[in-house]
């Protein structure tokens, strides 16, 4: 092995974040000029990830990485719940928001079937894919391999949030976000770990947090109702991420390297 490859992969972490705020953040003069449409490139984590992988781990690595980002043979229970946790914690909050007097309405609905399924492509393509085979398939088995389950989600919780920040400055992003992004980090922890090491678990609930739960729940509301719904939706993340931990060992030191349905990491992927 190389110095310089050898190198890289003792800081392969600290690389990636440097690499994923470079990336992502270069866009937030653009948008401020009205050049591009969002203040944080959303596919600055993937790239990071690839470039650190490739330089890292080799050929072999990138194939590693890519089954972890789209590793689908898992029990359909963790599809169910990818999928679902994601429009309980958005749906239930939108209903007591109404229920607090809110006024829902549907103008910020798609026009169109059209509209939605291209909005979901985008946010496929460069929104879930874009932070979550960086987040989830390359920096959550990284830092699970090296440190315990509840430092790992503070890590990834805290980037995360300050990944967020351009977004939140612009008011594209409710500033609750932030808060909220803790929780969920723990719930896709849980997820990954429990389904034997599935990043698409996160990209299918990424998707269904920005579109069907953003679409259908958040989207009802303007306004000071807006804010309020979205902190309520963080409290309802803070209370399921409180409610998982009672119930569930995951986060016990090692249960990541003790989970048989794990396979080789990167490491094992060197020739």
């Amino acid at each position: 092995m190389s110095t310089f490859r050898n190198w890289v992969k003792q800081h392969a972490f600290a690389i990636f974040l440097v690499l994923t705020f470079i990336i992502s953040w270069s866009w937030y003069p653009l948008y401020l000029q009205g050049t591009v449409p969002l203040a944080v490139f959303p596919t600055g984590p993937l790239l990071a990830a690839l470039i650190v992988v490739s330089l890292a781990y080799g050929w072999n690595g990138i194939k590693e990485w890519l089954r972890t980002g789209f590793k689908w043979r898992v029990r359909p229970i963790w599809y169910v719940i990818a999928i679902g946790f994601p429009l309980a914690l958005t749906g239930i909050p939108a209903a007591v928001n109404i229920l607090l007097g809110a006024t829902p309405s549907a103008a910020g609905y798609p026009t169109s079937i059209v509209d939605f399924l291209s909005e979901a492509a985008f946010v496929f393509v460069l929104v879930a894919l874009g932070e979550e085979m960086g987040f989830s398939a390359f920096a959550l088995p990284h830092l699970l391999r090296r440190q315990p389950v509840l430092v790992t989600v503070a890590i990834l919780g805290l980037t995360r949030s300050v990944w967020h920040l351009p977004l939140i400055m612009t008011g594209d992003t409710q500033w609750p976000v932030a808060i909220l992004l803790f929780p969920t980090q723990l719930i896709f922890t849980w997820i990954f770990i429990r389904s034997g090491g599935s990043a698409l678990m996160m990209v299918l609930s990424h998707m269904s947090i920005a579109t069907l739960g953003s679409t259908f729940f958040t989207n009802l509301f303007t306004g000071p109702e807006l804010t309020r719904v979205v902190w309520l939706q963080a409290a309802a993340f803070v209370i399921a991420g409180i409610v998982l931990l009672l119930t569930s060992d995951f986060w016990r030191a090692g249960s990541y390297k003790r989970d048989p349905g794990l396979e080789d990491d990167l490491e094992t992927a060197i020739p």
